[in-house]
This record gives C-alpha cells, sequence and structure tokens, in this order.
C-alpha cells in the first residue's frame, strides 16, 4: 500500500508513513480537555450572567480547537505534515471534495435516521447546542449558534483531524488492527461531543467512519473535507430548526402528564397563559372542546395553530371547572 507523494512524483512506502508515539496524542488530547472545561474552574463571581457565559464558552470552543491544530501540526513534525496532507493538484482537490461530499450525504442520512429512531424532538437538540438552561435570549442564543457554527466549519475538521485521525489513529494503528484503532480513537472523539448521548454515540460512528476512510485515502484533506461538509450541514438544520422553534406557538406554561389529564408545573411569568389566570396544579380538561387524554393530543393541538391565534382551554381546579381563552405566543417571545 503506498500514498501518493505529488511534490517528488514516485509513492512513499507505507513504513515512511509517520507514526507518532502514543504520549504526544494522549498529551493533546488531555491538554484539549482541560481547556473545554476551564469555565467549570473558573470562580462563579466571574460568570456573572448569562451572555458573559456565551462569551467565555465561544472563546473556549476556539480556543481548544486552536490548541488542537497547533499541537497537531507540531507533533506531526515537517516530514510528517508532507505525508498527512500531500499537496494536490486541482483535480486531485476537486476529487477529494467531491468523495468527502458524496460521504457525508451518507453520513449525514445516517444520522438522520437514528435521531428519526430514538425520536429525539428538535427542542430538545435545539436546548443542548444553544446554552438554553443559562437563560440566554433569543437573539444571544442565535449569535451563539453562528459563532459555534464557524468554529465548527472552519477550525474544527483542521484540528480534529489533525489530532484524532492524523496522530491518535496512526499511533494506534502501529499497536494493533485498523480496525479495533479505528474503534479505539472514536471513543475519545464521541466524547468530547457530549450535547447529549446520541451526539456522542452518532459522533463516535462518524469518527469511526472516518478513520476507516483515511485508512483507505491516506489523505486527511479527504476526511477534513468529510467534516466540514457534515458540520455544514448539521449546522444549518440546526440554525433552520432554531428560526423555527423561535417561531413556534406556545402558551406560556411547563406540565407533566400523569394518571390523569396534564397538569400545569409552571406558569412562565407575562405569558399568556399567565395573563388569563392559569395556575400551577391546574389540570387541563380540553382544548378547543376536545377531551387531552394524553399530553399529544394537547402538544398537537397546539402545534397546528400559530402564534396570535386563540385556544380555549377547560381546566380543573380543585372541585371547580373554569374556562380560559387566551392568545398564543411565540416562543422567543417569552425569552
Amino acid at each position: 500500500m503506498s500514498i501518493d507523494d505529488n511534490k517528488n512524483g514516485h509513492a512513499l512506502k507505507k513504513d515512511r508513513f509517520p507514526q507518532p508515539a502514543l504520549w504526544k496524542p494522549a498529551v493533546g488530547f488531555a491538554v484539549g480537555l482541560l481547556i473545554m472545561f476551564l469555565p467549570w474552574f473558573m470562580p462563579r463571581h466571574l460568570i456573572h450572567s448569562a451572555i458573559v457565559w456565551l462569551g467565555i464558552a465561544v472563546a473556549i470552543g476556539c480556543l481548544f480547537e486552536i490548541w488542537w491544530l497547533g499541537f497537531s501540526w507540531w507533533a506531526v513534525g515537517i516530514d510528517g505534515r508532507r505525508l498527512l496532507m500531500p499537496r494536490l493538484r486541482f483535480g486531485g482537490w476537486c476529487k477529494e471534495i467531491l468523495i468527502g461530499l458524496g460521504i457525508a450525504i451518507l453520513v449525514l442520512l445516517m444520522g438522520e435516521g437514528l435521531v428519526r429512531w430514538w425520536n429525539i424532538p428538535d427542542y430538545h437538540i435545539i436546548e443542548t447546542y444553544t446554552f438554553g438552561g443559562w437563560g440566554l435570549t433569543y437573539a444571544q442564543r442565535m449569535a451563539g449558534l453562528i459563532c459555534y457554527s464557524l468554529v465548527g466549519i472552519l477550525l474544527a475538521p483542521v484540528g480534529e483531524e489533525l489530532l484524532f485521525r492524523g496522530l491518535l489513529y496512526t499511533a494506534l494503528r502501529r499497536k494493533m488492527h485498523f480496525i479495533l484503532a479505528a474503534l479505539m480513537q472514536a471513543i475519545p472523539f464521541g466524547l468530547i461531543h457530549f450535547y447529549h448521548w446520541s451526539a456522542i454515540l452518532t459522533t463516535g460512528l462518524t469518527g469511526f467512519a472516518l478513520a476507516l476512510i483515511y485508512e483507505w485515502r491516506k489523505k486527511l484533506w479527504t476526511t477534513m473535507a468529510i467534516h466540514a461538509w457534515v458540520n455544514v450541514a448539521s449546522f444549518s438544520v440546526l440554525l433552520i430548526i432554531f428560526i423555527q422553534s423561535g417561531n413556534r406557538p406556545m402558551m406560556g406554561i411547563r406540565y407533566e402528564y400523569e394518571s390523569d389529564k396534564p397538569r400545569i408545573t409552571q406558569v412562565i411569568m407575562d405569558s399568556s397563559a399567565y395573563q388569563a389566570g392559569l395556575e400551577e396544579g391546574d389540570r387541563i380538561i380540553r382544548i378547543d372542546g376536545r377531551q387531552t387524554d394524553t399530553a399529544a393530543v394537547l402538544q398537537l393541538a397546539i402545534q397546528r395553530k400559530s402564534a396570535g391565534e386563540s385556544v380555549t382551554l377547560e381546566i380543573r381546579r380543585g372541585e371547580q371547572i373554569l374556562e380560559k381563552t387566551l392568545t398564543l405566543m411565540r416562543r422567543r417571545d417569552l425569552e
């Protein structure tokens, strides 16, 4: 097996392929994790607002990607860089980019299938990717998602491919079969994407596939292209879902479903539900005359309407049956 070296015009034997010591990717990964978790070690009084947290999170994201890029670039050395990322002519670039695009489409289709199979709701994906638990406004969360998208598209494909496929995979490849090496490097690759358990699994599977593709092509340009294409598509979908989520009609309540009707657990201040007089503990019996036997019935009835439309609720409060009419609000107006 050989690697094309377009600079010198001859094939490079496999035993000349860069073989970094295992301590190098281990150090690079460990320091990257420390950088990633820096906000958790910072004094809480320094993070005095949600917008400060957003700025710190985006800055940290840039910092650890730049660290992995720079450290890996140093660790492979000049000869290693030439072999990991050989010079390509225009036709070679087009070929690798098109291969990357085709494989990225397959990866995205598989990822979408897994998400639908696990039935992960869009709002949960948005919350995990846009710092939803820190009280950020819609505009601030949108800005954060765009900043993270730029980091994910411009820095992550280079830094992460250099570290995980260029360093870690090739170091493990010296000691074990390439399938096992691909699996071993996929585990930490999945774990750094800890937004949600499904993200860890799907990203780990993607990392495994990228290692196999790297074993096939022997060019990091290909895996970087795939990585970039996948991130472009993923963040584009997230932006679309986020915009749709912000325009979603809502009453301004949180509720749970027990053995009876949906029970309100929280009424958001200044929402239409708050203005209509709904209270915590109320049970929603009907919406627009239709019985709410399940929480899914209530959710579907709301989703079929648009912000600005009215709904009529029949609620049970203790022994009383009350009727409340309220106007649905956009989700972004409640934040």
